[in-house]
C-alpha cells in the first residue's frame, strides 16, 4: 500500500481490517513517528514490518484468506478501498487500488495515483 506523501507527520498511518459483512474485525495498524516528519511517506507492505521511522500500533490481524473482504487505508476520506486477496493478485505491475469504504473501486497507474495525493493531505 502506498501511504499519500503528506507535508503533515500526522497523515502516516495505514491499517487493514478484515470486514465480517457488518463490521471491522482484526486489525494490523502502523503509523509514523508523529515526531519524526521525515517518515511521512512510504510504500506500506500490509502485514509486514512498517517501513523504518514507523511504529506497529496493532496486529491482530495475522493473515490474509482468500474469499475474505478487508478494508485498507488511512483513515482519511477517499483514502480506503475494500478488496480480497484475489483481486489484489489481479494487479498488474505499476497498478494501484483506489476508491472508498464499501463503494467500488477502481484501478489505476500508480504515477495518477502519486499525482492526485495531494487532494488528501488536508
Amino acid at each position: 500500500m502506498l501511504a499519500p506523501n503528506c507535508p503533515d507527520p500526522l497523515k502516516g498511518s495505514v491499517s487493514v481490517h478484515r470486514w465480517t459483512g457488518s463490521a471491522l474485525a482484526e486489525t494490523w495498524h502502523t503509523r509514523t513517528d508523529y515526531n519524526d516528519p521525515a517518515t511521512s511517506q512510504a510504500r506500506v507492505t500490509l502485514l509486514g514490518e512498517p517501513p523504518v521511522g514507523w511504529l506497529l500500533a496493532e496486529d491482530t490481524l495475522q493473515a490474509f484468506e482468500d474469499g475474505t473482504e478487508y478494508v485498507a487505508g488511512s483513515g482519511r476520506p477517499g483514502q480506503s478501498v475494500t478488496f480480497t486477496p484475489e483481486q489484489v493478485r489481479e494487479l498488474g505491475p505499476g497498478q494501484v487500488m483506489v476508491g472508498d469504504l464499501r463503494a467500488a473501486h477502481k484501478i489505476i497507474p500508480e504515477a495518477e495515483f502519486q499525482q492526485g495525493t495531494a487532494k488528501h493531505c488536508y
